[in-house]
């Protein structure tokens, strides 16, 4: 056996898992208020095999506590330590996403840590890339000022993901949120973006959770997004959360 096959088997059994991880805690956001439905059935809800469970959509009004909470939990689902955090940001600034950060965890880092701001115009549209000076704790942010423009963001996201790629910790992102990007580019076009994104982010065991408003989008725009994630969490103005499929 080469060098190269026992790392790649403990890749694996890492990305592994990392999936059940991520299953568990959907599941355990989505029993902690009152549910519609038995645990059994939240199970079968979900893929039987638990690598399938890569993209989670997050339904929820913008900007609410119980978005938050949810948002930080799957951010921090591993252990802080061992995950790399990339952030894509269309309704906050970059500086609004590291006081959530420092308001929900405090003062600790990931090993790995990057902020797309789309739309940010106090930034350079040049998407220039800075840096802190002291790894593992630097957070590097990018700003795209153009929000339409999905192909700069496309291979912004793919830099961090092909970078990350090279260590050993979790990739885990957020994207937020889907409600305004839809107010820059029709369905279609948003559909054949995130059916990119989302493979890619399958097919390099990462895991990420994208959140979008249902009340400001019509059935048909939400029933198209639904089919490209592999669970759906619906979070009501109560705080009550859902599992669907």
């Amino acid at each position: 056996m080469t060098q190269i096959e026992p790392q790649l088997q403990h890749r694996q059994r890492t990305a592994a898992g990392c999936r059940i991880a991520f299953t568990i805690l959907i599941t355990l956001l989505s029993t902690h208020t009152a549910m519609t439905v038995g645990g059994t059935e939240f199970g079968t809800l979900l893929h039987e095999d638990d690598e399938d469970t890569a993209n989670v959509l997050l339904l929820a009004p913008s900007l609410s506590t119980a978005e938050e909470e949810a948002c930080i939990n799957f951010l921090t689902f591993l252990g802080i330590s061992q995950e790399n955090i990339l952030s894509v940001t269309f309704t906050q600034t970059a500086q609004d996403r590291l006081e959530l950060w420092q308001t929900h965890v405090g003062d600790e880092r990931p090993a790995r840590a990057g902020i797309v701001s789309v739309g940010e115009q106090t930034r350079s549209a040049s998407s220039q890339r800075t840096t802190s000076r002291q790894p593992p704790e630097s957070i590097s942010i990018d700003a795209i000022s153009d929000p339409a423009d999905l192909t700069r963001l496309g291979i912004t996201i793919e830099n961090y993901l092909s970078e990350w790629a090279e260590n050993e910790n979790q990739t885990v992102i957020c994207f937020h949120s889907l409600t305004p990007l839809l107010q820059y580019a029709d369905r279609e076009r948003v559909f054949r973006f995130l059916h990119l994104l989302t493979g890619r982010i399958d097919s390099i065991d990462a895991v990420a959770h994208f959140h979008m408003n249902p009340e400001a989008h019509d059935a048909q725009t939400r029933n198209t997004l639904v089919q490209l994630f592999d669970a759906v969490i619906d979070i009501d103005e109560t705080g009550e959360r859902t599992i669907k499929q």
